[in-house]
């Protein structure tokens, strides 16, 4: 994956170095899928996920759930995934948790990254296309 790295917040380096390295995907998944190769992904590299982590207020006074959410050594890693570009309701729920918060996007990323948000993964920045998991 693509890691647009903030330059207020930027990721911790094995945080980078860990999505930077994962398994190329394939961009035409939808988002549930893409939802599950993650979490398999990060899994399989001994954090602990849980998915659709329901909030009470996602940051304009409505109910949400935060695609996943990951454990690992005392880090949290908040991730939220949308299309082409993040949508506003994500960047809201992500700014509302303490964790380190990452957009993944299933396109590329043709976007600045939102205030509070440490990093914008892209799917399809650079991998190659033929290998996908």
């Amino acid at each position: 994956m693509f890691v647009l790295n903030s330059i207020q917040n930027p990721l911790p380096l094995q945080i980078q170095f860990l999505f930077e390295n994962a398994p190329p995907l394939n961009p035409t998944l939808n988002a549930k899928e893409t939802q599950t190769k993650i979490t398999s992904f990060l899994k399989k590299k001994g954090w602990s996920c849980k998915n659709e982590l329901f909030i009470n207020d996602r940051g304009d006074g409505k109910k949400g759930r935060v695609d996943i959410v990951a454990h690992k050594d005392g880090i949290t890693l908040a991730i939220e995934i949308d299309r082409l570009h993040p949508r506003k309701k994500s960047i809201l729920k992500l700014q509302g948790i303490n964790a380190y918060r990452i957009l993944i996007l299933r396109g590329t990323v043709k976007c600045v990254i939102p205030s509070g948000i440490h990093a914008i993964c892209s799917i399809n920045g650079g991998n190659d296309s033929k290998k996908y998991v």
